[in-house]
């Protein structure tokens, strides 16, 4: 099982049924995954949308969204932030 920690304020539409923890006033939400898939298609399949580009940190290295996961491995998903 693989641990996703989306904020809150980055997903568009209704919470997927697969939050695993959320508390009241959280900024997180917390899913449950199996390993073997990209955090791309974890999301896709789970019918999660976010409403801006996102940075993913795996295991607190920042890593592709195609990376296949593997059991244990902890994803953090930031909003991509752009500036000059």
């Amino acid at each position: 099982m693989v641990t996703l920690r989306i904020p809150r304020h980055i997903v568009s539409g209704s919470l997927p049924n697969r939050v695993i923890e959320l508390k009241p006033g959280s900024r997180e939400i917390f899913l449950g995954v199996p390993a073997g898939q990209s955090v791309m298609d974890a999301l896709e399949k789970l019918g999660v949308k976010l409403s801006q580009p996102v940075i993913a940190v795996i295991n607190s290295e920042v890593s592709d969204i195609k990376q296949i996961l593997e059991p244990g491995d902890e994803v953090r998903l930031f909003p991509q932030i752009s500036g000059g």
